[in-house]
C-alpha cells in the first residue's frame, strides 16, 4: 500500500475499476466475424479512481478509498496509484471480489455504452469498505460514486449524516476572536448505537489555524438517557488539546443536557474538567 506522508488534502471514496475502452465499434459488429479496432488495452476507471488521478497530477495530497479484489485488475490499479503518489492505505483488498472490469464499446461519433460483470467489485463495494478512521486524515472527502455502488444505495446512505457549522466569535472588548467550521459525519449502523467523526478547522487570532478533530460514539441506555464517550483535539478553551471525554446525555424533546469529564492524554491529571452543555433544538411547525 502506498503511503503518502503528509495530511491529505483530499480523499476519495468510491469505484476503482478498469476499463477497456474499444473504438470505433459500429452497431453491426455481431455482423462481422472479426472486428478490428484501433486499439485494446486497459485503463484505470471508476469515479473515484479518476478523481484522485487527476487531482493528484494537479500537486495535492490524494487519497483514495474502494475495494477491490486479490487479483491482476486490482494489482493494476495499486500499480497506477504508485505512480500517480495516490495514498491507498484506505483500499480494501477484499479476497472474496473480483475487481471490476468494464468493457467499453464507444461508436466513431463518440456514443458509447459499458459491459460490466454484475459480481464485480463496482457492484459489491458497501459501508463495510468504509475505513472511517480514515477520513480524519483528509481536509476535504469527495464522495465520488455516491450515486454509482448499488449497495451504498439509499437504505445506507440514510444511516449516515453530514452537518457543516461555520462559526465566529470574539471577546467583548475584541481582544481575540477565532473562527472555523464544525463537518460533522454520523453513522447509525443501529437505532440505540451512533458513530461520528468531527473535523474542525479552526482559526485563532493568537494562536493561528488547527485542523482539528474528535471521534466517538454514542449507546442509548434508555429513551432518553445515553453513554457518551469521545477523543478530541478541539479546543475546549482556544488552544488544540488531547482529550478524552464521557458522560450522559439527557433528552427531553428537542432539549439535550450533557453531563462530562473531560481527561488529558498528554498533561497533569489537575487540568481534568467537569462540562455541561445544552443543546436546543427549534422546530419549525
Amino acid at each position: 500500500m502506498n503511503k503518502v506522508e503528509k495530511k491529505l488534502d483530499v480523499l476519495c471514496l468510491g469505484a476503482a475499476v478498469v476499463d477497456i475502452p474499444l473504438r470505433p465499434v459500429s452497431r453491426e459488429v455481431f455482423d462481422i466475424e472479426s472486428y478490428p479496432v484501433d486499439n485494446i488495452a486497459m485503463a484505470v476507471g471508476g469515479d473515484a479512481m479518476n478523481e484522485s488521478t487527476i487531482i493528484s497530477r494537479l500537486g495535492c495530497k490524494t487519497g483514495l478509498m474502494a475495494a477491490i479484489g486479490d487479483d491482476a485488475a486490482g494489482a493494476f490499479i495499486l500499480r497506477s496509484c504508485d505512480e500517480d503518489n495516490i495514498d491507498t492505505e484506505g483500499v480494501t483488498i477484499d479476497p472474496n471480489l473480483n475487481t471490476s472490469i468494464n468493457i467499453g464499446l464507444v461508436t466513431e461519433d463518440g456514443e458509447r455504452t459499458f459491459i460490466t460483470n454484475r459480481n464485480g467489485s463496482l457492484w459489491k463495494e458497501n459501508i463495510e469498505h468504509v475505513n472511517f478512521d480514515k477520513i480524519k486524515e483528509a481536509k476535504i472527502l469527495s464522495l465520488a460514486s455516491i450515486f454509482n455502488c448499488p449497495l451504498l444505495d439509499g437504505k445506507t446512505l440514510e444511516k449516515i449524516r453530514m452537518d457543516i457549522s461555520p462559526y465566529l466569535g470574539t471577546t467583548w472588548n475584541g481582544s481575540f476572536y477565532n473562527c472555523g467550521a464544525e463537518i460533522k459525519v454520523a453513522y447509525t449502523p443501529f437505532p440505540f448505537f451512533k458513530l461520528y467523526l468531527n473535523i474542525n478547522p479552526h482559526k485563532d487570532s493568537d494562536y493561528g489555524y488547527k485542523t482539528c478533530w474528535a471521534a466517538g460514539g454514542s449507546w442509548q441506555v434508555s429513551g432518553g438517557i445515553a453513554v457518551v464517550a469521545e477523543w478530541r483535539t478541539i479546543p475546549e478553551y482556544r488552544m488544540k488539546e488531547n482529550r478524552i471525554r464521557g458522560g450522559f446525555r439527557f433528552t427531553c424533546g428537542t432539549l439535550e443536557v450533557t453531563p462530562e469529564i473531560s481527561m488529558p492524554t498528554d498533561a497533569p491529571a489537575h487540568t481534568l474538567r467537569m462540562l455541561v452543555s445544552f443543546n436546543y433544538t427549534f422546530e419549525k411547525r
